[in-house]
């Protein structure tokens, strides 16, 4: 995003000062450009640039590491010129000293740092950023992304990785399914076949469908057996982290078998293939792909 002001820094900068751009997990999305400033509670908060005071808060007493701790952080939001907006994060309680719609100069004082909401690895700080009305929300993306991602590793837990095919229904059409469901989330797991098998992955939140994966699976051997196989698998599975939560982990090693997934993209937009190796052997193989579902 470019800039159509110049901003000032919104606290007075000293050699004591910590400026850091890049370090927060918080920073990503729209806020992958935003400044922490590493101060001590209670340090003046100025406007960096002249505008009008559209939204704040300041009855909050509450942050920590947490994101959870997010709706508790006290917060100021400048209106400028040509559409743009500042922010300026974490204030202390009752920390505020500018009123909504209050027209604000360059320099003046309008609020005072503290340690409110979420605060990621840091404790005290200003958090500050420029944003630009009408963009595309990268930021409300991410949180979503990472609730996707939270809800796929647990409804994947759940359902094959921990019952393989003791919780699983039997359908007219052949069809053996999973399901998994919390709080206006929905998982189904629906596959055709044994060896070889073929099945979707669907999610649907508050009744809307948002994400799929097909996949298309194989043993390749007789080497060793398929329940053995399967077994093995569903301990991988078991392993499914938020980094990817499409199958297991990058590798599993245990006695005679070996576990590999390999895929690229995110959880908007994914391929990858797993396999598992018996006495270094490949016996099985699944190949998946999927993504994000747009209307």
């Amino acid at each position: 995003m470019k800039t159509h002001n110049k901003y000032k820094y919104p606290i007075e900068i000293n050699e004591s000062i910590k400026i850091t751009y890049n370090e927060s997990p918080a920073h990503v999305g729209n806020l992958k450009h935003s400044v922490d400033f590493i101060v001590k509670e209670g340090t003046p908060v100025r406007a960096a640039a002249d505008g009008k005071v559209i939204d704040l808060k300041s009855d909050s007493d509450t942050g920590g590491p947490d994101k959870k701790m997010e709706q508790f952080g006290n917060f100021i939001e400048i209106e400028h010129e040509n559409g743009e907006y500042s922010e300026y994060e974490h204030l202390r309680k009752d920390g505020v000293v500018v009123k909504l719609s209050e027209e604000v100069r360059c320099g003046q004082i309008i609020g005072y740092s503290g340690a409110t909401g979420w605060l990621a690895h840091l404790d005290q700080h200003l958090h500050f950023m420029v944003g630009k009305y009408g963009e595309k929300d990268d930021y409300e993306i991410e949180n979503k992304t990472m609730e996707l991602n939270e809800f796929l590793v647990r409804a994947k837990i759940n359902t094959y990785a921990s019952s393989g095919e003791g919780r699983e229904q039997n359908l007219k059409d052949s069809s053996k399914e999973l399901i998994y469901e919390e709080n206006g989330w929905k998982y189904r797991d629906r596959y055709f076949g044994f060896n070889t098998f073929i099945g979707e992955e669907i999610i649907w939140k508050n009744e809307e469908m948002i994400w799929g994966m097909n996949y298309y699976g194989q043993i390749l051997s007789k080497a060793v057996g398929a329940k053995e196989i399967y077994e093995f698998l569903k301990e991988a599975l078991l392993q499914v982290d938020e980094s990817m939560p499409f199958r297991g982990p990058k590798i599993l090693n245990e006695e005679n078998f070996s576990y590999r997934n390999s895929n690229s993209g995110s959880v908007e937009d994914f391929h990858g293939v797993e396999m598992i190796l018996y006495q270094g052997k490949r016996v099985y193989e699944l190949q998946y792909h999927g993504g994000i579902i747009k209307k």
